[in-house]
């Protein structure tokens, strides 16, 4: 409380959305909105509001916060008289569709993620270094990538790469884990499938590379990112998924993309429809293709050793 005025009552009567929606334009984007941040001179959306509606954050001036912190950041109040401005009906409020918040299992999973990233460790000397080495990768390895021994079905546990992805908001929100053997090759599971992800990763990214530029690489898994790394010299984030490509938020600043595509149907299917989406967003995009033949760019790396 302050003074007479319930901060918390403000926070849930005043989503963001309305509060935002008075000043500028949303585009819906899954759970979250999307805009032009009001606050800078803005030129793609790099504006988020998320968490159900309740807190925003923007990519380009890195500010964030709740719906109070949006009033104080744009009209340069205290917190007070940003909270005297919304209840005396003294800005523009916009009725916008009602985005449920994430539900308790969805959060659960977060939390696991969070937890299981936290509890790994370093990935040096480990069955996860191993398994990159042994694809040809040499470059530092980045620290959104960890080792851990995880359970798989009841009864046992198998090394894992555990790789961190971060959401909109720069913080964690998932993570994959690509399960290995102890000798750093992929395990032996049904179906072939050794990658799982946890958490809420769409919208996230695997951020091989510290921090936005404005020129990057984008990738659909950390093997073909990293290579993509070593081979062009330039910042690479990587989608927990070819099919999540499209889903990414890329901060303000990047205003040029490279996609590096799987050389196959699908990788080119997905490929296309994240240039198209970035494309809209007023960025300059194109998309690249392994050399010589090669299905992936982590195949490219590993022959251009031969």
């Amino acid at each position: 409380m302050i003074g007479t005025i319930d901060i918390e009552a403000i926070r849930t009567d005043y989503p963001v959305s309305s509060v935002v929606g008075g000043v500028t334009k949303l585009q819906r984007a899954g759970r979250e909105w999307k805009a032009c941040c009001p606050i800078h001179a803005d030129r793609t959306p790099s504006f988020t509001i998320y968490s159900g509606d309740q807190r925003w954050h923007c990519f380009g001036c890195g500010e964030g916060g709740d719906v109070l912190d949006f009033v104080q950041k744009l009209h340069h109040v205290g917190l007070r008289e940003a909270a005297d401005m919304l209840t005396g009906s003294n800005l523009p409020v916009v009725a916008m569709p009602k985005i449920e918040k994430p539900s308790e299992p969805e959060r659960d999973t977060i939390r696991e993620a969070v937890e299981i990233w936290r509890s790994s460790g370093p990935i040096g000397g480990t069955p996860a270094e191993q398994y990159l080495r042994g694809r040809g990768i040499s470059i530092r390895l980045p620290d959104c990538l960890r080792f851990a021994r995880l359970p798989f079905g009841r009864r046992r546990y198998l090394p894992a790469l555990v790789a961190l992805v971060a959401g909109p908001d720069d913080q964690p929100c998932g993570i994959q884990r690509i399960f290995l053997t102890d000798d750093g090759k992929k395990a032996n599971l049904p179906d072939g499938k050794v990658k799982f992800s946890l958490g809420r990763i769409r919208g996230g990214a695997i951020r091989l590379a510290p921090g936005a530029v404005s020129g990057m690489i984008l990738s659909g898994s950390v093997e073909d990112g990293l290579s993509l790394m070593e081979i062009e010299g330039r910042a690479v984030w990587a989608a927990p998924g070819e099919e999540m490509l499209s889903g990414m938020f890329l901060p303000e600043p990047v205003r040029s993309v490279v996609i590096g595509a799987d050389a196959d149907d699908a990788g080119m299917r997905f490929a296309v429809k994240a240039r198209d989406k970035f494309a809209s967003e007023g960025r300059m995009v194109r998309v690249i293709i392994p050399a010589n033949g090669a299905k992936d760019f982590n195949q490219e790396l590993q022959e251009m050793a031969l």
